[in-house]
């Protein structure tokens, strides 16, 4: 790797140098932004956040069964990088099953609008992308428009509020203990940088959800869900969107 040049324009020629300047590139990427847009509002929430963490679970969670573990012992390959073995196996498993309690009451509660196909059981973006072609394919047939906007998120994973996040949680009605343990699964997590035989000193990660597996994407959902009724009707949504196409 050839040297790499840090913000303030100086080199970083070894490989310590380089393994500690990357590092301090992914925490800023895993940080939240410097200046809050509404300090107040931030403020409320993380003493909100403060105040249920030091009070007693108010409901307990059933343990976990057998069915379960065998459930969630069915792993596709990992995509994240990382040790295989026992304790990555035993990681997994864990976070399926925390994923499988979070979904099963945000289903049970309705709380998933249904114009949400993506990390859902039965559900996919082929599906969506499949839906979106036959309301267009609708909308030509009847010599109307379909108007669609489309939004890619950036460092969406990277940059979750964790205070946002379990306050959320808290909102959706999500079992005390369960939040306990998500809050826990994110709280003081550390990483290092490895470049060739150099590491770099541990950091700490003060943002986001970490990757490669479905609780994080479930996480993140929560996270960025919006006030839209469960129950809307995503056929009367889209042909909302539809324009009569205007004679020549």
């Amino acid at each position: 790797m050839p040297a790499l040049k840090k913000p303030d324009n100086d080199l970083a020629f070894d490989d310590q140098e380089k393994a500690e300047y990357l590092a301090d590139s992914i925490e800023l990427q895993c940080s939240l932004n410097p200046a809050p847009p509404d300090l107040e509002h931030v403020n409320r929430v993380e003493n909100e956040v403060l105040r249920r963490s030091s009070l007693p679970p108010k409901d307990d969670l059933p343990s976990v069964s057998a069915d379960e573990v065998q459930n969630s012992s069915e792993l596709k390959p990992r995509k994240a990088p990382g040790l295989d073995g026992p304790p990555e196996r035993s990681r997994q498993i864990f976070e399926k099953v925390l994923k499988s309690r979070l979904s099963d009451h945000l289903l049970g509660k309705g709380l998933i609008i249904n114009e949400q196909f993506g990390f859902r059981p039965n559900h996919s973006c082929p599906q969506q992308a499949l839906r979106l072609v036959e309301h267009i394919s609708e909308g030509f047939k009847r010599k109307r428009k379909t108007v669609a906007v489309f939004f890619d998120v950036a460092k969406a994973f990277d940059k979750v509020w964790h205070a946002g996040l379990i306050y959320k949680l808290h909102q959706l009605q999500v079992p005390d203990r369960l939040v306990f343990i998500i809050q826990q699964y994110l709280t003081n997590r550390h990483f290092s940088f490895r470049h060739e035989k150099s590491i770099s000193a541990k950091r700490l990660i003060t943002a986001g959800v970490p990757q490669g597996s479905t609780l994080p994407a479930a996480l993140l959902r929560v996270h960025e869900r919006h006030s839209a009724p469960a129950n809307r009707r995503p056929t009367r949504a889209l042909r909302r969107r539809h324009r009569p196409i205007p004679e020549r």
